[in-house]
This record gives structure tokens, C-alpha cells and sequence, in this order.
């Protein structure tokens, strides 16, 4: 990735060149352009391969040059004559000078110097050869794309020309203003040129102007030169295509011999003689330009539309005047014009300075661009230095699309000449762009996820800043790039994010990529995306589920709330980031992000789990904000979770950055707009948005206008200085658009009021009234004008300033009764579909109550703010939903219960789920006491009672639940009885048994729906008292409730509650009948009939009953384990955390008995103890604490932490925590593991022996086995030790017994624990009696325990059967397979992550092995 030139490169502004000039960027890699990079890499790799690898550019490879200059007579370095009259002499002089320069060169000791200076493709030409051979081809007026490449690389040659004029002065030469000045021609140059392989094979047949790259460039005398260490443009070749569009060269270069640190220029030389040699420099670089054919790009600007409407004069080409009228040419200019093979051969081509000067055309005549035609003046007049020659020649090579090409400005019908913006370019920021881009190096490099937050106030280039980096980002295949803008919808700003990041991945990612998202996907929340789907509706994409809809109330309670929103999200983060492709996500206008979506963005960049991968990038406006906005509240909340967040504060541009912003505008060097950059600098404080909105102001009010004849921007800077100017921008846009016709003004205001814009559909639906109806044409009208910008279907202004100007031209007294005309306009067309509900709503609640009277127009609303709140509860906008609802019910008159009842209903219901999903308890209290107070009937109570016994289970009340919900099914007709009849629920069971035997799986499957809604609701209410009772109620109570349940199902149909009931009843088979097969029978009929009624909701429940209670007794302990987490995970999505937990509490149960690696495990339950923190789950914390303790003994007891369970806590938490249903048989199922892994066999028979686990208990069953198998093994341990106590035989083998009964039905499961309990009673018996038939039995059970824990993937129990095994054979003096046990028995433990057991098999290991040695 840091190889990546596209991302890692934040490339070179021109205002660092600015300040620190060109010469010393040249050894700033970081900086170059991107597009360059490669081939300045390339070209270093080939000098650097040919240098030894303890030199560099910086080492003394400037000694060799001075060895080389000592060793050259002083008179061919300083004294070599020049003939300046007889040019055809210097011509000839230059080849024997050129070999003499190349001479010392190949004297070098290593030849290695003279490789990197010349390749064998190279060629050194005359520089007037190199100009007759480019002045060959055809540069006519037709073809511009030459003119301009000729352009380009005469400009590249005179940078290099004045860069060796100005290193001769200070390198070893320490030449002379005179000395270099008779050095000031054409002939003293030589031009370094480079050709492919191909072209030099090819040279006879090629075209004779076609020539190579420059490479360099060579003084004569004094001896120099200068390499250019980029690619250059040779000739033939195009620089831009597209007007604008490309950038130029960034040239790094290398002079020979190299400037001297502390060389000195005579000051009295610099004051007398400077401005003679920039005057020589001037006329040389003119020749440069003008030998040969001329350059007509004047012509073309001129016959294009870029003219002047005015003046046409001018239209006529440059080079048909200077045919008709010659006096416009004089002497060596007119001379040089010519081309060669038309000039007199020994004419004089110079003459005195003054002669010169005077003959001297200017170069805008001959086409050539304004920068560059005043440089060439400004040296001619020695109006500037060659440090600022040099510069300015940097400048133009680093974007010619500015300055060495005059811009096509095009004028209006009013002659005005609009600016040229860049509205993609970044001005400076470097430092912010180097912030942005290491911070997501880090953040993929680490997999850790962070954020940075920008702060600025409005047009500071927030918005700019960030994407001129994502750009590049995005464009990497190796993260996912998600861009939103916060708005006030009703949607929150966090899910319209990641629902645009469904639909980028979809179109990203390779589909191997994309098959395992969605395996992770529907590892998270199963085959069905159902719920999903309801916050980000695009992961359809993903997977598209079509069922049927299965029969239910019309009202219920919303499945989904604002927490479990948030867990959700967090699932689909992990499932679509990494380390390797993390998601970039950018909201910008945090400002305006509601709340909710805040802390959504907390819960996913501070993931618990730290599975998920997230660069959090954020841009607010700090100067419309308080120190309270939840947005410090975010930051503050990172921090405290240890994630790292940036601030950065951002305003406005310095100088430099504007004046570059300026010239960038105008076309023109930035030294010749600094007066009128600082200006505006000055007056906008560095505002970017607003200094070009005050360029545009000054072009609109005329003290900012377009010379033609001069072809660039002119102004008057005391008219500027002393210009009124407001400094608010919002002033200055507000008063460009109260000068646009009033039909514009309309449009702008119309759409201020939508927000940043509008789309067509909102466009066509307000055009259907009369008073908008010419809207679209206004706005096309606003485009042209700048306000706005069409982005396919949506109308957006271009920038926030804007939109705010445009809404300030609205009177703020009037604004709430605009908002209600507007939407007032579109409740009245006809076009308005559900989809613009909201948006229609949300306009005419400004001042409803003062604008609608009659009750009717008020309920009609109060309707369309209920199909509003819906939508927003659809998108999971609770707060927003809330919001709508409670308008609604602000607008109902007082006696609504009597005229409008069943829509009050419906809209109080709404509401208590609104204000629940908002954490607003005291509200959904408020709005369901008011239903149940008015309601006319018990049906219309229903849903309310429903969801008000979900409230009290959801504060802890759950026997106030039970109660009510046992009246309800009163007033159903159903008799819920206080205490159970043995009798009654052994004939029900009976009844319910019969049915279910008699009818087969399919038949099942496929048996009758129920409907009847009035059953529907009594199989709804006894699936609550069900969940209901397993909290505090008898066992026999939940066996009749679940038994009942089935019963009418049977009666009545069958429905999603079914599966609920069932899942029951299989519990219950498995606990107290002991009827395994046909519990398991069940139970997987109650998984298909989630399936059949796509109740998802209701996964949850269904999984805790059968995976929990059930499945062990027949499936894979880790595959129970797995679906017992996604119970969990589909738990905390729908917003029901209880029952998530206990999945979660069943899922690290499994998962600790089937092996899983304890690290792993641990750090699972902190986090579900967080979460059982959150939610104050005092009866989750208390079992995930012994879970929590018993891992910590086994890792490693000196560290464990005492402080993670309720037994460490006093006796009087521990009683309390005893009083928990099932909490005493767990306490001593762990006393029991704890004693056995950590070797106190005596410890561990003492527990079981207190144990009270319960055999008719479908979860006591598992903890009993368990404790089952660990007792009989302590007990022959102890019965080895203490041969006295026989009766830990029996206590053995009746676990024997125990684990061989389920080995029968679950042989993966409990096989092992039989097979190694079998075979240590075979070695209590070798111990005891010494049989010999007994030892070879113990050697195959061993055996055949260690193939099958292997075969189940039970590491720890592998590696306790290896373990016992390695202790048999030590007694029994087979020392090497000891050791060999032990060993493979010690790498089993570490893959467990008992550092316990590992150090316990380290002493045995040394023990075996001094024993072996022996």
C-alpha cells in the first residue's frame, strides 16, 4: 500500500514552490506528482544500479567533479574565446569543445559516473542543430497539440539553461557576470537527447524532427551539466488533451560540477554587472523562442470564440502581418524567424545590447502566452532575477495549462469573461492531506479501527479536503469507500450510509470476495436477511428472500429498537470489514447527524469485539456548535473506550495558498497577482469559498476585467483596496442572487427550504401548481448561473453557502409560512407518491397550528404525519417517528377518541413504540395507559396489553407481567390454573404425544394455519406466559403452559407461536419424561416452523429451547454452540436482550465443554458481560461470572481474577444469587471442574457429592453428565491413592453407565468421556490386582478415547486421555511412550490455552525424561 503512488503521494503544490522555490524541492520525492513518480523512480533506478551502494546523490560524488575540473586546463574552463560575430566558428568550435568536455568524464576511476551520465541511447546535439530539427516538422496554426509540445520543450531547455548560468556562479567555476555572459548564445549549448531502442535502429528511416527525450542539458564554457531526472515531452508528443485537465512536469535535476555550500558572490559584481547578464539571459532565452519557425498560437485564439466581440481587428494571423507589413521586424529577430535553410549563411545575428533590446519582438505578438512573453520582458528590462526567472520557468513546466498556453476565455453576450475555478483542486493542506492519509496507512496497516474529526466553519474546504484524498483512496481495490451528507431526514444519517455501502460493495468486489461477505453475513444472521434488511434495505443484494407473508395482528411491537439498531450494524461491519479491505466512512455536516446515528457510529468504530476494521472520517462546523453537542460527547466516548480520535482544525488559507488560489483563477504567475491575492486575503481572512466569490464579484462589478489585447486579467489595486466589501460571504451571495430575475430567486428559495436539494420528482410534483410552474426552467436557469449544479436526477447547490444564502432571502418572520405554502403545493399534486410523504410533511409542519382551523384539514394532516412516522419506524428513525407522531396527535381535536377512535388507536400504539425504541419509558407508559383506558373492547386492548407486558419484562418485573398476562387469557376464555394437576398434565401430555406421533414430520410441516385472529391472540399470549414463566414459575407450571400451547395449536391451527410451544414441549420431553428421541423430534419440527412462517423475531427463543436444552443429546456440541450464538446475535437485533444472553450464557456453556480454546472463550464473555452490564442483567452476570472464574483457574490460577463472580462478593450476595432458579446446581458444577483441572480429586468429590444439579431439568442434564464424568474420574484417582475406599468404584462405574446411555444417542459427544472412563477403571484394576488382561484392555479403551476426542476436535479431552494414557505407561514402566504422551498431551494443552495444564506436563515431561535417561 505505501508503494501505492495513488494514495501514499499527496503530490506538490504550487505554493510550496512559491515559497521555497524549485531548486530546493528537488530532492523532495514526497512531493512529486503522481503522475510522474513512476518514471522519476525509473530513471533513478538507473543511475542508482550504476553507482556503488555506499554513494548517493549526496555523497562524494562532488569530488570526482572537482578532481575532473583540476585536471581540465584553466583556460577550457574560464578563458576559452568566443567569436561572437562568426556564429558558423562557435558552431564548429562547439564539437571539439564537446569532446573535450566528454573526455574527463570517461578519465573517472569508475565508470560507473560516466554511465550515469550518459546512457548508449543518449545523444548530445547543438542546441541550434536540436532547433532546426524541431523547427522541421509541421507546427502551423492547424496543429496546436505540436505547437504546444515545441512549446514545452523550448520552455524545459531554458529552465535548464538559466539553471547552469546560476550554478556556474557558485560552483567551483565561481564564474563571472562577463565570463557567463559571452557564454550567453545558442551556440554554447548543447541538448542531451534520448532515443528508444527502436528509434535509434529506425534513425535513418525516421522523420528528421522527430527527436528523443531531453535528458539534459550542457554548457560549453564554462564546462557544465544539467540533468533532467524526469520524463520530458519529446517532440510530436501531446502534454494536454483536455483544456485543463492535465498538469505538467515536476522537474528534479542534477547540475555538475554542484553549487559550493559556502560559495560567495562579489557583491559589487551582483550591484554593477547583474542586470547586463539578465539582459544576456533575456535575449537568449528570446532567441530560444523565436529561432525557427514561429509559434501561432495567437492565431488560433483570435479566430476562436475567445475574442473579443469588440475589437475584431485583430482576427488576422500574426504571420500574414508580418509577410505585409516587414518594418515589424528588424534585424537578428526578423533574421531568427526565418527558417534556417532560408537564412543568409554568415549573417550577423547580433549586435549591441541596445540594438537588441530595440530589436527585440515581444512574444505575445508571436503568440506565445502572457506569462511567458513578460518573463521574457522582465529579463530583457532587468526587471527580475534569474532566482525568480528560475522559479516563474518551474512554475510554467509544472502546469502549462495556465501559463504557457493563454486560456480560451470565452466572453458572455455581455463581453464579460468568466474566471477559470478548479472546483477539484486543494489549495495547500499538505500537512491536513498527510494527516488524513497516515492515519488510514495505520488504520489498514494495524486493523484497528479510528477516527478523525475536521472542524472549520463554513467554505473553509472541509468537504474539499477530505475527498481530494478519498479519490485516490477509492480508487484502491484494498478498502471500501462510503460518502454521506447529513441532513434532517427522517432516516438516520448513519443507515443511509451503510445502505449506499451495500450497494459500492456489490459493485466493487470480485465475486469470491462477495461470496464470503455473504457467508459471514448469514453466519451472523442466518440464511434469512429479513431483519437486516429492515435498517439497510440494499443488503438485498446480497441476498434476496421471497416468502410468504404469514397471517398476524395489524399493530404489534416493533421487533426492532434504537440499541438493537446499533448491535446490528455492528454485525454487518464485521461481516464487510477487515484488516485487509477496511471501510472508509465519511459523513460529512455532523452538525446536523441526529443523535441516534452518533452513537451508532460510536458503537461500530468502538466494537467490543474489535472484529470489525472502520476509518471513521467526520466533518462539522465548529463555530455553529457548543462544547455540549453530542459530537464532543462521541469523541469523549472514544476516548474513554481507547480509540484513537483525531481533532483537526481547519480555516482558513495562508497567503501563498491564496495567491495560488488566484493565479490558479486568473491565469497568471502568482508573482503577478500577490497585490491583488493579499487583497483579497486581507478582506476574506483566507476564506477559500469566499475569496472566489469575491473574484467573481469583482469580474461582475468590472474592477476585475479581461485585457484582450494583452490576453490576461488586469485590475486596479487602489480601486480594490479601497472596494466596500462585506465580510460575510452569505452578504455577498445573497446580493448576486437579489440582482437575478425574481422568477430565479423563487427557485433558489424553494429549494433552500428541501435542504442542499431537490430531485426531478419533487421538481415535477411542485410544478403542477401554478405558482411553481415553471421551477425546472428556473433552475436550469440557476445552474448556468452558478447557484446550482444538475447531478443526474437531483438539482444540488454548489456549495453550503449557498443554500444558506439562498434561504436568507426568505424573511425570517415569513419562513415558517413559506415551508406550509410549499408543502401545501405538493399535498395538492397529483404526482406526489409514498416517497415524498415525509418530505411534503416536514414542509407543512412549519406553522401547522397557525395555518390549518378546520378539524378536518387538521386530522387529514395529523394522517399524513402517522404515514410518516411509520416510514421513518420502516428506516429505523425512532426519534424522528416519535416526532411525527406526537404532531399528529397535537393536531387531533380533543374529542378524537369519540369521532376518530380507531385511527387514535393506531396512533397511540405507534407511539408507545416509538418512545420505547427511544428510551422514552414514561412515554410508552402514557400512550398505553391511554388505550387501555379508552378502548372500547378487549381486542382492541390487545396489543397494547401485549406490549406492555414486554415493558414490564424489560424492567425486571416480570411477575407483574405474568399476572396480567394470565387475565388477559382470562378474558380470552382461557383458565389458567394456580396450581398444576400431576394428573391433568400427564393425560395432556398424553393427548399431545398421541397426535404428534401419529402424524408424520411432513404432515407437521405442512399442517393448517390458524385463521382466526382471535386465536391467533391466544396462542400469541400463552407464547409470552410461556417466556414468561421460565422465569420464577414451577417446572410443572411451564410443562402445562407449553403443553396447552401445543394443544390449541392443534385445535386451531398452526402459526409462528407453534414453534415457540414446541420448542417447549421438546424441553420438556428431554427433562422430565425423559423421552429423548421423540423431545429431539420436536424440536426439530419447531426449527422448520420458523422457517415456514419466516418468524425471525422469534429465533431467539426457539434456539434456547432446542439448541440449549435439547440438541446436545443428538448433534455436534459445537454445532449446538454455533447456533446457539446466532441466537444470541438475532437476540440483540431485535431488541431482546434478556433472551439474548441467556443464548450467549448457553453458547460459552457448549462452547466450554466441546473444547474451545479458552483465551477465546474469555474474551467472549467480558464482552457479554458488558453488554449484561449495559443492561443490567444482574442474572447473566452471575452465571457468566462463575463461567468467567472457572476459565481464569484453568488459564492460570495465580492470575485469576476472584473479582468476576458473585462468590467472591459476601455470603449475602451468594444467598441472593442461590435464590436464582438453576444458579446452585451451575455453583457446584463449577467447584467441580475447578477441582478436577487443577488436580484435588478429594476437592472435586466433595462438591459432586453437594451437588444439587437435577436430573429433570433439561439444562441439569448436561451440567450432570459433565459432572458425572469429571466425579468418576477423581473417584478412581482417589480409589488408586486410597485403595481402602472401594466404593468410589461404584461411584465410577454409575458414571460409566450414565455417559454410555448418551453415548447412544450422541456418540460424538459422549463417546470419548465413556471410552476413557472405561479405560481408567481398567487401570484402578491393573493397580488394584495387577491383572495382566486388564492392562492390555486399558491399552485399546486408551486408545480408542484419544481417536475418538480427536475425532469430535475435543482438544482439552484429548489431551486428557493422552495424559491419563502417559500416566498408565509410567507405571507400568513403558517410560518412552510416557514421554511421548505427555508431550503430544502438552501440545493439546496449549492449543486448549491451559497454561495450567501445560505447566503440569512440563514436570511430568522432565520427570519421564530423567527416568529415560537412567
Amino acid at each position: 500500500f505505501l508503494n501505492n503512488p495513488n494514495i501514499y503521494s499527496p503530490g506538490i503544490s504550487r505554493s510550496i514552490v512559491e515559497q521555497q522555490g524549485a531548486v530546493n524541492m528537488m530532492s523532495t520525492t514526497s512531493m512529486i506528482p503522481k503522475k510522474i513518480q513512476p518514471s522519476l523512480s525509473q530513471a533513478k533506478e538507473q543511475r542508482d544500479l550504476t553507482m556503488p551502494q555506499h554513494q548517493t546523490l549526496t555523497q562524494p560524488i562532488i569530488r570526482a567533479r572537482e578532481q575532473r575540473d583540476l585536471t581540465m586546463p584553466h583556460n577550457q574552463i574560464l578563458m576559452q574565446p568566443y567569436a561572437q560575430n562568426l556564429p558558423h566558428l562557435c558552431r564548429q568550435q562547439s564539437q571539439s569543445q564537446q569532446q573535450q568536455m566528454k573526455q574527463p568524464l570517461k578519465s573517472e576511476s569508475s565508470s560507473h559516473e560516466n554511465n550515469a551520465l550518459q546512457e548508449s541511447t543518449d545523444e548530445d546535439i547543438p542546441l541550434r542543430d536540436w532547433i532546426d530539427k524541431e523547427s522541421g516538422g509541421d507546427c502551423q496554426p492547424d496543429n496546436v497539440q505540436k505547437q504546444r509540445g515545441m512549446m514545452l520543450r523550448r520552455t524545459t531547455i531554458a529552465y535548464g539553461m538559466i539553471e547552469l548560468i546560476r550554478g556556474a556562479r557558485t560552483s567551483s567555476h565561481s564564474s563571472t557576470c562577463d565570463e557567463l555572459q559571452l557564454g550567453c548564445t545558442l551556440d554554447n549549448f548543447l541538448v542531451r537527447v534520448s532515443k528508444s531502442e527502436q528509434e535509434s535502429k529506425n534513425d535513418d528511416n525516421a522523420d528528421h524532427h522527430i527527436i528523443g527525450k531531453i535528458k539534459g542539458v550542457q554548457m560549453i564554457n564554462p564546462p557544465s551539466m544539467l540533468l533532467f531526472h524526469t520524463s520530458s515531452v519529446s517532440a510530436g508528443e501531446e502534454f494536454s488533451k483536455v483544456d485543463g485537465g492535465a498538469m505538467g512536469q515536476f522537474i528534479e535535476v542534477e547540475v555538475f560540477p554542484r553549487p559550493l555550500a559556502n560559495q560567495a558572490i562579489n557583491p559589487l559584481e551582483k550591484l554593477v554587472k547583474e542586470k547586463t547578464l539578465i539582459h544576456s539571459v533575456g535575449s537568449l532565452i528570446h532567441k530560444l523562442y523565436t529561432e525557427g519557425n514561429p509559434i501561432f498560437l495567437l492565431y488560433e485564439f483570435q479566430k476562436g470564440s475567445g475574442a473579443s466581440p469588440i475589437d475584431n481587428s485583430t482576427a488576422e494571423p500574426p504571420m500574414k502581418r508580418i509577410k505585409e507589413d516587414p518594418q515589424h521586424m528588424a534585424g537578428a529577430s526578423r533574421h531568427s524567424l526565418l527558417p534556417l535553410s532560408q537564412r543568409e549563411n554568415g549573417k550577423n545575428v547580433s549586435a549591441g545590447a541596445a540594438d537588441q533590446k530595440a530589436n527585440h519582438l515581444p512574444l505575445l505578438e508571436l503568440g506565445f502566452s502572457s506569462s511567458t512573453s513578460s518573463l521574457v520582458d522582465e529579463l530583457l528590462n532587468c526587471k527580475c532575477t534569474l532566482d525568480v526567472a528560475s522559479k516563474d520557468l518551474h512554475l510554467i513546466l509544472l502546469d502549462p495549462d495556465s501559463f504557457l498556453v493563454d486560456r480560451y476565455f470565452k466572453p458572455a453576450l455581455d463581453g464579460k469573461v468568466s474566471l477559470r475555478i478548479r472546483k477539484d483542486k486543494l489549495y495547500g493542506r499538505d500537512s491536513e492531506r498527510s494527516l488524513i492519509t497516515s492515519t488510514f496507512c495505520r488504520v489498514k496497516t494495524s486493523g484497528k479501527s479510528e477516527a478523525l474529526l475536521i472542524g472549520g466553519y463554513s467554505g473553509s474546504g472541509k468537504t474539499r479536503l477530505v475527498e481530494n484524498v478519498i479519490k485516490y483512496i477509492d480508487g484502491v481495490e484494498s478498502c471500501h469507500v462510503v460518502s454521506h451528507k447529513s441532513s434532517q431526514s427522517s432516516i438516520p444519517a448513519i443507515t443511509q450510509a451503510l445502505d449506499q455501502l451495500c450497494v459500492s460493495i456489490k459493485k466493487s468486489c470480485s465475486d469470491d470476495e462477495f461470496t464470503r461477505i455473504n457467508s459471514r453475513l448469514v453466519e451472523a444472521f442466518g440464511p434469512d436477511f429479513s431483519i437486516l434488511q429492515k435498517v439497510l434495505p440494499n443488503t438485498k443484494l446480497f441476498h434476496d428472500t421471497k416468502r410468504a407473508e404469514p397471517i398476524a395482528p395489524k399493530h404489534q411491537g416493533s421487533e426492532i429498537q434504537s440499541n438493537s439498531v446499533s448491535y446490528i450494524l455492528q454485525l454487518f461491519m464485521r461481516a464487510v470489514s477487515s484488516q485487509e479491505r477496511p471501510v472508509l466512512l465519511f459523513m460529512d455536516d455532523l452538525q446536523w447527524c441526529d443523535e441516534t446515528s452518533l452513537e451508532i457510529v460510536h458503537d461500530i468504530v468502538s466494537d467490543r469485539k474489535d472484529s470489525s476494521c472502520v476509518y471513521f472520517l467526520g466533518c462539522f462546523r465548529d463555530n455553529e456548535i457548543g462544547s455540549e453537542h453530542p459530537i464532543y460527547q462521541l469523541m469523549g466516548n472514544m476516548n474513554m473506550n481507547n480509540i484513537p480520535v483525531q481533532l483537526l482544525g481547519l480555516g482558513g488559507v495562508n497567503r501563498n495558498e491564496l495567491n495560488c488560489m488566484t493565479s490558479d483563477a486568473l491565469c497568471i504567475l502568482p508573482r503577478h497577482c500577490k497585490d491583488l491575492s493579499d487583497i483579497i486575503h486581507t478582506k476574506t481572512k483566507g476564506d477559500p469559498y469566499f475569496a472566489l466569490e469575491m473574484l467573481s464579484a469583482l469580474v461582475d462589478r468590472g474592477l476585475l476585467q479581461f485585457d484582450f489585447a494583452k490576453r490576461r486579467w488586469v485590475w486596479n489595486q487602489a480601486n480594490i483596496m479601497y472596494l466596500d466589501v462585506t465580510s460575510n460571504v452569505l452578504h455577498l451571495l445573497k446580493s448576486k442572487m437579489m440582482s437575478m430575475p425574481k422568477q430565479i430567486q423563487t427557485a433558489l428559495k424553494v429549494c433552500s427550504c428541501f435542504g442542499s436539494g431537490v430531485d426531478t420528482l419533487l421538481v415535477r410534483c411542485l410544478s403542477d401548481s401554478a405558482e411553481y410552474s415553471t421551477l425546472r426552467d428556473e433552475l436550469d436557469r440557476a445552474v448556468k448561473e452558478g447557484f446550482m449544479e444538475k447531478v443526474g436526477k437531483h438539482y444540488k447547490f454548489v456549495h453550503d453557502r449557498v443554500k444558506e444564502a439562498a434561504y436568507d432571502l426568505i424573511e425570517e418572520k415569513d419562513r415558517n409560512g413559506y415551508h406550509h405554502q410549499v408543502g401545501k403545493a405538493l399535498l395538492a399534486s397529483p404526482n406526489v407518491d409514498d416517497s415524498l410523504v415525509s418530505v411534503m410533511i416536514d414542509q407543512i409542519n412549519y406553522g401547522v397550528g397557525e395555518s390549518i382551523q378546520s378539524e378536518k384539514d387538521r386530522v387529514a394532516i395529523a394522517e399524513l404525519n402517522y404515514k410518516a412516522g411509520v416510514t421513518a419506524m420502516t428506516h429505523s428513525g425512532f426519534v424522528k417517528a416519535f416526532s411525527y407522531f406526537e404532531t399528529a396527535k397535537l393536531l387531533l381535536p380533543e374529542n378524537h377518541w369519540a369521532n376518530h377512535y380507531y385511527f387514535s388507536i393506531r396512533l397511540f400504539l405507534s407511539m408507545s413504540n416509538a418512545a420505547f425504541a427511544c428510551g422514552y419509558g414514561n412515554l410508552a407508559d402514557e400512550a398505553l395507559d391511554a388505550i387501555l383506558r379508552e378502548g372500547k373492547c378487549l381486542e382492541d386492548k390487545l396489543d397494547a396489553y401485549y406490549f406492555m407486558n414486554n415493558l414490564l419484562f424489560h424492567r425486571g418485573q416480570t411477575k407483574a407481567a405474568f399476572t396480567k398476562c394470565t387475565e388477559v387469557l382470562g378474558e380470552l376464555g382461557e383458565s389458567i390454573p394456580t396450581e398444576v394437576d400431576p394428573k391433568e398434565l400427564d393425560n395432556m401430555l398424553k393427548k399431545v404425544m398421541t397426535f404428534l406421533t401419529n402424524t408424520s414430520d411432513d404432515d407437521l410441516f405442512c399442517y393448517r394455519e390458524c385463521d382466526n385472529r382471535h386465536h391467533f391472540y391466544i396462542m400469541q399470549f400463552y407464547q409470552q406466559l410461556v417466556w414468561l414463566a421460565f422465569f420464577g414459575q414451577s417446572t410443572s407450571m411451564k410443562s402445562y403452559l407449553s403443553c396447552r400451547s401445543v394443544e390449541i395449536a392443534i385445535r386451531v391451527g398452526f402459526c409462528k407461536y407453534t414453534a415457540v410451544a414446541m420448542s417447549s414441549v421438546a424441553a420438556l420431553l428431554c427433562g422430565l419424561s425423559k423421552d429423548i428421541p421423540n423431545g429431539y423430534r420436536l424440536g426439530r419440527v419447531a426449527i422448520s416452523m420458523l422457517t415456514r412462517f419466516n418468524a425471525t423475531s422469534l429465533i431467539p427463543v426457539v434456539y434456547l429451547g432446542f439448541y440449549g436444552m435439547v440438541a446436545f443429546n443428538s448433534e455436534p456440541m459445537m454445532h449446538c454452540a454455533d447456533q446457539l450464538h446466532m441466537g444470541f446475535q438475532i437476540g440483540m437485533s431485535v431488541g431482546e436482550p434478556t433472551i439474548a444472553l441467556m443464548n450467549g450464557l448457553h453458547y460459552i456453556q457448549k462452547s466450554f465443554v466441546g473444547g474451545r480454546n479458552l483465551v477465546v472463550l474469555s474474551n467472549e464473555i467480558d464482552y457479554q458481560l458488558e453488554i449484561s452490564e449495559t443492561h443490567d442483567d444482574n442474572r447473566a452476570k452471575r452465571f457468566m461470572g462463575l463461567f468467567k472464574e472457572t476459565l481464569c483457574q484453568i488459564i492460570d490460577k495465580n492470575k485469576a481474577r476472584a473479582d468476576t463472580t458473585t462468590l467472591s462478593e459476601g455470603a449475602g450476595a451468594l444467598d441472593e444469587a442461590m435464590k436464582i432458579e438453576g444458579f446452585s446446581e451451575v455453583v457446584f458444577f463449577h467447584r467441580v471442574i475447578q477441582s478436577y483441572w487443577l488436580g484435588y480429586h478429594d476437592r472435586c468429590h466433595y462438591f459432586s457429592q453437594r451437588s444439587s444439579a437435577r436430573g429433570d431439568a433439561a439444562v441439569g442434564r448436561l451440567l450432570k453428565l459433565i459432572a458425572s464424568f469429571y466425579h468418576g474420574l477423581a473417584a478412581l484417582q482417589i480409589l488408586r491413592k486410597k485403595k481402602s475406599k472401594v466404593e468410589m468404584k461404584e461411584i465410577a462405574r454409575a458414571s460409566l453407565k450414565a455417559l454410555s446411555s448418551a453415548c447412544d444417542l450422541a456418540p460424538i459427544n459422549f463417546k470419548n468421556k465413556a471410552e476413557l472412563l472405561e479405560a481408567e477403571l481398567h487401570r484402578t484394576e491393573v493397580v488394584l490386582r495387577g491383572n495382566e488382561e486388564e492392562r492390555i484392555h486399558a491399552k485399546k479403551m486408551y486408545a480408542k478415547a484419544i481417536c475418538s476426542a480427536e475425532t469430535a476436535k475435543f482438544d482439552h479431552e484429548k489431551a486428557l486421555a493422552l495424559e491419563l494414557a502417559a500416566h498408565f505407561y509410567e507405571e507400568n514402566g513403558e517410560i518412552a511412550n510416557a514421554l511421548r504422551n505427555f508431550s503430544e498431551a502438552k501440545l493439546h494443552y496449549t492449543m486448549w490455552g491451559s497454561e495450567v495444564r501445560v505447566a503440569q506436563m512440563e514436570v511430568a515431561i522432565a520427570r519421564t525424561e530423567t527416568r529415560l535417561t537412567r
